[in-house]
């Protein structure tokens, strides 16, 4: 997609127009303006009220800024017109693969967190900075905590503790 997108538009990514070029502004700008003669299809402004509206961090001073430079990028642009049409297509699939990924990512957490809800490693998630995937591996790492008779352990005919805070 990096490639895609040095081809079309010309420093989009080398400029830092965007901290992250996959990042939620970014995309939403690539879904519907991919290439450099859809970005100057639409005026300055329109662009830099929809950059403050899908980012987080922009407000419209910062969102006129980067609009500007996005503007620039796409004056500067050497893409060529006879892939543009192809490349837009690409870019729009990638972007929309990316998007299903994620929501994926989402949709399976959710599973690990229910699962996890149900068993007894989810206290493990009341200690500050374990988080849910820390809490499963944990939990997968140790397995059945009913296995255990206490927090000493015999070995070898010698007491080991398994924390080693004692």
């Amino acid at each position: 997609m990096r490639c895609l997108l040095d081809e079309e538009i010309l420093k989009y990514q080398n400029s830092r127009i965007f901290s992250c070029l996959f990042g939620k502004a970014s995309r939403a700008l690539l879904k519907i303006a991919p290439i450099p003669e859809k970005i100057l299809a639409l005026p300055l402004e329109e662009w830099a009220f929809y950059l403050e509206r899908h980012s987080r961090r922009l407000g419209w001073e910062r969102a006129y800024e980067k609009a500007n430079l996005i503007y620039q990028a796409a004056r500067l642009s050497i893409g060529s017109k006879t892939i543009a049409q192809p490349s837009e297509k690409c870019i729009k699939d990638l972007i929309f693969g990316l998007d299903h990924l994620e929501d994926r990512i989402h949709f399976f957490t959710e599973e690990i967190e229910n699962t996890l809800s149900s068993t007894p490693g989810a206290i493990l998630t009341t200690t500050p900075g374990v988080g849910v995937i820390t809490a499963v591996e944990i939990t997968s790492g140790i397995g059945d905590i009913n296995q255990f008779k206490s927090a000493w352990q015999k070995e070898d005919r010698h007491l080991w503790p398994i924390c080693s805070t004692r």
